[in-house]
């Protein structure tokens, strides 16, 4: 090792053991005094506020009543159920001639067969082989916000698929159906009676 390089590995060493006592003592010396630990006297403490503060209680609030599930049974726009229930007109007093006024025969139908007579009206929007098909057409109309499902059928060439939007209770409300899904899909649909 030749003296120039031992000079400069002296250099090298004074000028690392320079820098570590900057980072060390640096520090100490621009830091200002200590906060951390400074006593507690009477200016360093904040005044007392000067308004009260109350605690309010909150009041619980009471649980809702349990409301019961209301049933709805479809009812044919045509059908004596669906009028409005008129005031009894007053009985007109009998004359002698008069002849006694016949009595209708009670209702013996069940809501079942009434439900059964129901029908409604859809606008079939289209008919598809796969069911994939028929499904992706049926979440873009309900994202449009129109009440559409899929219907399975069989046919001649295998089971198809059916995308129908609905039931209306009245041709005229699915005929008005249809019109508006036309301007908003551009779809023209069937308007079809639904059982």
């Amino acid at each position: 090792m030749s003296v120039e390089e031992k000079r400069l590995k002296q250099r090298m060493i004074g000028a690392i053991v320079l820098v570590s006592l900057a980072v060390i003592f640096i520090p100490m010396l621009l830091k200002g005094p200590e906060t951390l630990n400074t006593p507690i006297i009477t200016s360093n403490i904040p005044p007392k506020p000067e308004r009260k503060t109350e605690i309010i209680p909150i009041k619980p609030i009471p649980p809702r009543p349990q409301q019961k599930p209301i049933s709805v049974i479809p009812v044919k726009e045509d059908s004596p159920e669906a009028r409005p229930e008129a005031a009894p007109a007053p009985e007109k007093p009998k004359s002698k001639t008069q002849k006694p006024a016949i009595e209708a025969a009670p209702d013996t139908s069940t809501p079942e067969s009434r439900l059964a007579s129901l029908q409604g009206w859809v606008v079939q929007v289209g008919s598809f082989s796969r069911k994939k098909n028929a499904l992706n057409l049926q979440n873009k109309l309900r994202k449009k916000q129109f009440a559409a499902f899929v219907e399975a059928y069989s046919s001649k060439s295998g089971t198809r698929y059916r995308v129908r939007v609905g039931p209306e209770t009245s041709s005229a409300k699915a005929k008005s159906l249809a019109t508006t899904i036309k301007k908003r899909m551009g779809i023209d649909g069937l308007v079809l009676k639904h059982k």
